[in-house]
């Protein structure tokens, strides 16, 4: 005998509600105590699944933010890598130039710059010894400039003693004649002192002849001893004239010697910076590979963490993708706008553009929908896509007549006139998870005439 069939439980519909739809916020018609404990086990698995949900979006939200900061290291650590190859190169050719030219440069200026501070202070000493020579020269110019004032006084008194010698000789000469012309109107008795007379006469004659010839020779001393005191004069002007050119010479090179000195300081001081340079510059060769290694390390590392970033990406997508078929609050709580929204009558009979502004309004009011957009019965599209306001000019290219009739999202609604929502994927347009609800927009008579779309951001319905 056949026993007669079970009528099946509300608990038992709700089990294969929940197997199917895996829908964790449909707690209806369940009133007995098993439904209850059902009740209990679906807020528990709500809670932890959408708390799972939480993680993994914030999980995957930081992946791309970690490849992204890997990748950027990456190339920080090459740009670092070719900066640190370039600064080695110009400093190991710096240090080239500093030890091969630089450096010995240096050192020869200094030794050069030493050996003229050195001539510079022996032409000092010369000019000095030269001022003084001068100095010499000029008192014994001096000197002999009165030892010819007293000459030519001694001359003009030897001319005036031969002047009265000249003198007394003519007057002899007159006076012997006279003595002749006596001794001769003596006659015999007057011959012998003619004859003095005559001797006397001729001693006369000759002493003329002989002080003419002594004023002729002294006139001619007198006249060179002029020349030799007007040359003496000119001397004296030279003399003064090149002691005061020795003296400016003096100070010209005390200013040079002066400047010699610092200047060679100063090349001695360059050349100690330059092998300090030198030392420095082998510093930054070992300290600039070091960096190079460093570099070439976080290189290495960042490819690491782009790997694991890649890797937290894939299975964050792949974590999300199990956990996102789950129904949670969310998605009621989205499905519940688009569903109020598909009830407004511009929608319904409205043009696409009062249709699109809308689309616009409602974004404005819920940040949690990134895009919205119409579809005709016919499965395409007659709207375009109505991006979030914070994302507005991400869709450029029109998506006016897409065809969506080989979607899911669309074929759903269309075989159950009911909204229908997507499992979790992960948004071409932000790289955001989201999930996408479908509404049916019918007429009185319950055709579809047209179907609203919005994606909703899984992140922004969990915060």
């Amino acid at each position: 005998m056949l026993k007669p069939l079970r009528k099946r439980s509300a608990v038992d519909e709700a089990l294969d509600a929940l197997s199917t739809d895996l829908n964790l916020t449909d707690y209806r018609g369940i009133d007995s105590a098993a439904g209850q404990s059902l009740i209990r086990l679906q807020k528990k698995l709500h809670q932890r699944i959408q708390g799972g949900v939480a993680a993994a979006v914030g999980i995957a939200a930081q992946a791309p933010a970690l490849s992204a900061i890997a990748h950027q290291t990456m190339q920080t650590g090459s740009q670092l890598a070719q900066s640190s190859e370039a600064i080695a190169s110009s400093s190991e050719q710096v240090t080239t130039a500093i030890e091969s030219e630089l450096i010995p440069a240096t050192t020869d200026v200094a030794r050069l710059s030493a050996s003229v501070a050195k001539a510079v202070r022996n032409c000092e000493t010369d000019s000095e010894q030269a001022e003084n020579s001068i100095t010499q020269v000029s008192t014994t110019e001096q000197h002999l400039a009165q030892v010819i004032t007293s000459l030519q006084g001694q001359l003009d008194e030897v001319v005036r003693v031969i002047s009265s010698i000249s003198n007394i000789s003519r007057q002899t000469n007159l006076l012997a004649l006279n003595a002749a012309i006596e001794a001769a109107r003596a006659g015999e008795h007057g011959r012998g002192f003619a004859v003095v007379a005559e001797e006397v006469r001729s001693l006369a004659n000759t002493t003329t002849d002989a002080a003419s010839q002594v004023a002729t020779i002294i006139e001619s001393f007198k006249t060179e001893v002029s020349g030799l005191g007007r040359a003496g004069e000119q001397m004296q002007l030279a003399v003064s004239e090149g002691a005061s050119s020795v003296r400016h010479i003096r100070s010209e090179l005390g200013g040079v010697r002066q400047a010699m000195d610092d200047l060679d300081q100063k090349v001695h001081g360059i050349a100690a910076s330059t092998e300090q340079m030198g030392m420095a510059m082998s510093t930054v060769n070992r300290d600039v590979h070091t960096v190079s290694t460093v570099a070439a390390d976080m290189q290495r590392k960042a490819a690491e963490v782009g790997e694991r970033g890649h890797e937290v990406h894939r299975e964050s997508d792949r974590l999300l993708e199990s956990l996102g078929s789950f129904r949670l609050q969310v998605h009621t709580q989205a499905c519940d706008d688009i569903s109020r929204l598909a009830q407004e009558r511009v929608l319904l009979d409205g043009g696409v553009s009062q249709a699109e502004n809308l689309m616009h309004q409602a974004l404005g009011r819920h940040a949690h929908f990134e895009l919205m957009y119409l579809v005709g019965a016919d499965g395409k599209q007659i709207s375009e896509n109505i991006f979030a306001p914070d994302l507005a000019g991400r869709g450029s290219d029109s998506a006016k007549g897409k065809d969506w009739n080989g979607r899911d999202w669309f074929r759903a609604v269309v075989a159950s006139k009911c909204a229908h929502i997507t499992d979790v994927y992960r948004s071409a347009a932000t790289d955001d998870f989201c999930f996408t609800i479908s509404v049916p927009i019918v007429d009185d008579r319950g055709r579809i005439v047209r179907v609203l779309g919005a994606d909703a951001r899984l992140s922004a319905l969990l915060n």
